[in-house]
């Protein structure tokens, strides 16, 4: 799953790119109680239970409380 501008490679976030994130210090720029919503279409799709863009961004940011992390589960 991608998440970004289809016509511009360099502006798009895949779960592909955790590890990246991780090596440059991201979860150490939201300090715990921050609510991260995700405005993108299925950013959340499959909840829990598949990767997808929204359980990237919990597996980074594990300080961030229960419900902190919202995303879109279908495209409108």
């Amino acid at each position: 799953m991608t998440f970004g501008r289809a016509d511009d490679p360099s502006a798009k976030v895949t779960c592909d790119d955790l590890e990246l994130f991780r090596a440059h210090h991201t979860p150490d720029t939201l300090r715990a109680f921050t609510h991260l919503i995700l405005l993108a279409c299925q950013a959340g799709e499959g909840r829990d239970k598949v990767e997808n863009i929204a359980n990237m961004f919990r597996a980074l940011f594990p300080h961030l409380k229960e419900g902190g992390i919202w995303s879109s589960e279908v495209s409108d």
